[in-house]
Order: structure tokens, then sequence, then C-alpha cells
């Protein structure tokens, strides 16, 4: 069908139906199949020009890549991404790279240049005004991924007034991202992994646990195994913790759910995951 498409000249069509074939095969942990999407979407750039193509083959790597903890490399994609969409005008794209690119600095620690690209996007959203959501989605994540990094930072230094100013900041831009997913499904396990993060982070256990297992239904209703492996480790990262109260969640204890997260990453040769699993386990 694809091929069929092509020679009659259908690109738009053919790209868009491909990229979100690579979105499914990224959520369910079909990586090889989604490299294959994205040498078919490099291809069709090559041979026909066509920008769609171009956008989407950035996407689907800076995702894979970031999954993979290859953040470097992350970076380098999307700063090639937003160079060639400046250059093209597509600004639209834009606020997507952008809102990825922080994502990435926020695990390099790289704050204030995460800050940086959030106001790059804050300020095109202000220009063009609607942005659809799925154009929007990587910006919200990683304002939301900033407030939730800066909260727990916060707690770990004792600042209860900078702490109270960030909570009430972190609650606002978790909403908009919780709101934003319930349009745009593809990042809706992981929000509402982040949320019940949130409401851990402020002591809120019970609601906390209560966004985690809508997380996992959300998983397994989608076949988002690769984020569902991922709300299983932070379940039990957290239920791991002294002094925490809840020896069990929906009657699975923290090292099951260890256990359950470790099977699914190594099913997918997911070895920076493992490592990150290994230091939780180490640490705890």
């Amino acid at each position: 069908m694809v091929a069929l498409n092509l020679r009659y000249g259908e690109y738009w069509h053919v790209s868009t139906y491909i990229v979100f074939y690579g979105y499914l095969n990224i959520e369910r942990g079909a990586f090889d199949e989604a490299a294959v999407i994205i040498d078919k979407l490099s291809e069709i750039w090559a041979t026909y020009g066509n920008e769609n193509a171009t956008e989407y083959r950035y996407s689907l790597k800076i995702i894979l890549l970031i999954l993979f903890r290859k953040f470097y490399d992350a970076l380098k994609e999307a700063n090639n991404g937003i160079a060639f969409h400046r250059q093209t005008g597509r600004e639209l794209v834009m606020i997507y790279y952008l809102g990825y690119k922080a994502a990435i600095q926020i695990n390099l620690n790289d704050i204030s240049g995460a800050q940086e690209s959030l106001l790059e996007a804050k300020e095109l959203v202000s220009k063009i005004g609607f942005v659809p959501p799925i154009y929007i989605s990587g910006y919200l994540k990683g304002q939301f991924l900033l407030d939730l990094y800066l909260l727990e930072r916060s707690i770990l230094s004792h600042g209860h007034k900078e702490k109270l100013k960030i909570i009430k900041k972190a609650k606002k831009s978790g909403k908009r991202a919780l709101k934003n997913s319930f349009k745009y499904a593809f990042d809706r396990t992981e929000i509402l992994r982040l949320i019940g993060l949130y409401y851990w982070l402020i002591g809120s256990h019970a609601r906390a646990t209560r966004f985690w297992r809508h997380s996992i239904k959300i998983a397994e209703r989608f076949g988002a195994d690769v984020q569902r492996a991922k709300t299983y480790m932070e379940i039990g990262k957290r239920l791991s913790e002294e002094g925490n109260r809840y020896g069990k969640l929906m009657g699975i204890t923290a090292d099951e759910y260890l256990k359950k997260s470790k099977n699914l990453f190594e099913k997918f040769g997911m070895e920076r995951e493992l490592e990150e699993l290994d230091k939780i386990l180490t640490y705890r």
C-alpha cells in the first residue's frame, strides 16, 4: 500500500500513515520495526523532498533515543530538527521539538538550557494561538518534567517557601499536560505516571497510587508495554522508599513491580533502563 501510494504521489498520506504506525511500534516495544519506518521516512525525504517525511523521521528518532537514554544523540537530533524547521518556517513542529529538547536537557542536568527551550516554545505558542494537541504535547510534557525536577530538588533542600511555589506551578503544568493527553493518546500512560509522581512527592500517596493504577490500566488497554514497564519501575522505586507505609499496590509488592519492569526491559533489550533498575535495587 505504501509503495502504491508513493507511485501516485500521495506523499503526505503515506508519511502520516507510517509515522503513526511507528508510534504504535515504539509503544509496543517493536523497536526494529520502528527503525525500518524511520529509514523509510528518510528515503521518502531523500527521493521526493517531502518535508512531512523528514519532520516525522526526526520525531520518531528523538523519542527512540530518549527511551534508550542516548540523550546526547537525542539532543543532536532535536537541534537538527529545530534548525531544519526554522528554515522551513514550520513553527508548530518547532514547538514539539523544543519540548522534547527540554526533556532531554533535564535528563542531562542542563536546567538553564531546558528553561530556555521551554521559553522559546512558550513564545511560539503565544504567537500562534491555538496549537493542535499533538504539537503542543512535547512542550506541555517538557514543562511538567521541569517542574517535577524542581519540586524534587526543593524537597531535598528543605526550602519550604520555594517548595510551596513549585508545588503550585507543577500542579498547573501537570493539569495542562493531563488534559492534552486525553486528546493525544500517545502521551497518556506517561503523563498519568508523572501525575502519580507529583502526588507522591507532595505526600498525597493515596492519590499517587490511584493515578499509577490508571496508568497501568491504560497501558494494558493500548498495548503500551514500554510505558507500562516504566510505570512498574516508578511504583517499585517509590514503594521501596524508607518510611513508605504502602507495602503493596493492587496486591503487588515493590520487589514484584521491579521484577515485572525488569522482565519487560529485558524483553525489549533496553539496557540503560536495566542499569537504572540496578541502581534502584542497589541504593534502596
